[in-house]
């Protein structure tokens, strides 16, 4: 994946407005060891957590609360929902996939129910209690 200016842009936009929702932690492009195989979603929240830089991590093992992934260009949609089935069983709880083109955000939080997607107002995560101005994260 070639990730685009405009991919680059939301997902700077997408952590900053995870960032004023003060009970977990926001990471960007964090490597995800899953039954040994690296994932790197371009979001990843956690329960807040305090920060020890002198104790860095190259690798997690731990699930995430939530992921977001970005469609770029060079990506299609079965290839996010595709990861999401492995984040799924590996244990998190709900998968936002950004589409920028409709400026929407469709939330899933599992694959035996029809997802939510959000195109005005605000995106609204059940499972998690999390709700985000979608106007912020499309920079609208």
């Amino acid at each position: 994946m070639s990730p685009s200016m405009n991919h680059s842009r939301l997902q700077v936009a997408l952590g900053a407005s995870f960032l004023g929702l003060n009970d977990y932690a926001v990471y960007s492009e964090l490597s995800i060891e899953i039954s040994g195989k690296e994932y790197v979603p371009d979001i990843a929240i956690y329960p807040m957590q305090p920060i020890n830089l002198l104790n860095d991590k190259i690798r997690v093992s731990e699930p995430p609360l939530l992921i977001a992934e970005i469609l770029s260009p060079t990506q299609n949609i079965q290839e996010l929902v595709d990861k999401f089935k492995i984040y799924f069983e590996f244990g998190i709880k709900s998968c936002w996939l950004l589409l920028p083109v409709s400026h929407a955000i469709t939330v899933f939080n599992n694959l035996d129910e029809t997802p939510a997607t959000y195109a005005s107002d605000k995106v609204m995560d059940k499972a998690l209690g999390i709700s985000l101005n979608l106007n912020k994260v499309f920079l609208d």
